[in-house]
């Protein structure tokens, strides 16, 4: 979803999906810097102030997220086009 539509706020994201504002936040900490357990995360997103609401946060891309979706979009796209699967 931050893929497809970033800079949107956990609520945005979540309703998208049609799952608890809570559980989104807990996936988005997963793949961003820091899991939830305390560990490292996946460092493929990162949460930012809103800038004009600084209770408000934002969702975006890392480098390492733009190049890992960049990789399953392009692995997609092999797939279709082949005609194997």
């Amino acid at each position: 979803m931050v893929t497809l539509d970033e800079g949107k706020g956990v609520g945005n994201y979540a309703s998208a999906i049609g799952v608890s504002r809570f559980a989104m936040s807990r996936y988005l900490r997963d793949i961003g810097n820091r899991a939830r357990n305390g560990g490292p995360g996946l460092g493929l997103v990162t949460i930012e102030p809103h800038p004009i609401d600084p209770r408000r946060r934002q969702v975006f891309l890392t480098a390492k997220g733009r190049s890992v979706a960049n990789d399953v979009f392009q692995q997609m796209r092999r797939t279709r086009g082949d005609g194997s699967q």
